[in-house]
Order: structure tokens, then sequence, then C-alpha cells
């Protein structure tokens, strides 16, 4: 039987997630189909549910071949022909029973909340990253699949971008010597403060 997938936010990044979700279809790496798309705003949920509901595609935020955020647009009809259930309150997905797991693309600050509520129902959760604002509120959420035995996991790309990979073997085979500390920052990046107002931003 194949996984049933709610899918929880329907911004930006969401076309970089159907573009994968695609991509294991297609190669048929992976069986599921997405049951559920939910958005506080009905209209983006429909956004991406098929070119039938007549709402303009969302543009990429950006041309970077390197960034998410350039994934062209995708459409659920676009990986299955079952039309998945729209909805605007999360919690409406937490009780359906036709969602196994769910992919969580919501805004940073409501990633505890949402994870807790899908967890607490036994449904399987990615966030994407970071996983939660606070280190208390990842201990709730880690907490949380422990007692329910459901699957909790963070969609973190940067661990697989080559740089990390290679920062990754030259710390583990002590290239380097020992480790003692790693600084490393970024302000203003043009993709998400596209004024580059760094200080003021949240």
């Amino acid at each position: 039987m194949p996984l049933r997938i709610g899918i929880i936010g329907c911004g930006s990044i969401l076309n970089a997630h159907l573009r994968g979700l695609k991509l294991l279809k297609d190669r048929r790496l992976a069986d599921f189909t997405i049951t559920a798309l939910c958005s506080r705003n009905i209209r983006d949920t429909l956004m991406f549910r098929s070119p039938d509901d007549g709402v303009p595609p969302r543009e990429p935020v950006t041309d970077d071949p390197n960034n998410g955020l350039s994934a062209p647009h995708h459409y659920i009809s676009d990986i299955q022909s079952d039309e998945p259930r729209v909805y605007d309150d999360f919690r409406q997905v937490a009780v359906d029973d036709e969602v196994d797991a769910v992919i969580v693309l919501t805004a940073l600050d409501s990633h505890h909340e949402i994870g807790l509520a899908f967890l607490e129902s036994e449904k399987h959760v990615l966030v994407d990253k970071p996983l939660a604002i606070t280190i208390a509120a990842g201990r709730k959420l880690v907490e949380a699949a422990e007692r329910t035995g459901a699957v909790l996991a963070t969609a973190e790309s940067a661990r697989f971008l080559p740089e990390c990979r290679a920062r990754h073997w030259a710390i583990g085979s002590r290239r380097i010597g020992d480790f003692r500390m790693l600084v490393s920052g970024m302000m203003g990046h043009p993709d998400w403060s596209l004024d580059h107002i760094v200080g003021d931003t949240p």
C-alpha cells in the first residue's frame, strides 16, 4: 500500500519538494500518493493541486540553479492522477484517516506546534529545516516521536552540499588535526533578505 502523504504549507519551497517527489515517483524509488494539501489560504493549495483549478503558478524566487527556490512550478497532477483534498487548517489533516505522514513546509515558528499535532496523531513527520525555533521546542518533537513511535525527520539539505561533505571528510579523517570549533555565518543573502537588511529582520 502506498504511503499517503499530506503537505502542510504551500509556499515557495513547495516547488522544490514537489520536484523531488516527482523524481522519486518517476524513478520508482518510492511508493506514495499525496492525499492532502493544506494552507491557511485555500487559493495557495489550489495553486499546486492542478492547472484545472485556475490559479496561476508560483514563480521561482531565484534563478540560482543551486537553490531549491529556483525549482520550476509543479502541480500534484504532474505526479499523480488522484486529486488531494484541500484544507485550510492543519488540525483537520491531523484527524484525516487517509494521511499516514506529513511534510511540514510552514514558517519556522509553527514547526513545533504543527509537528506535535501530527506526532500525537501517530503520523510520521518530515519538517523542513530547521526542525524547530528553539532547542526546547525541538526536544518536545523528539520526545513525542519517541512516545508515539512515529518517525520524525528534518529536511536539512545543507549536509549534502559538496563543501559540507568535504568538511565532514576532512574533520572525520583528522586531515586537519583535532576539531575544536567551527564558526560559520551568512548575512544578507540575496535570496532570503532581498533588501539586505540584517539586524532588523526576524
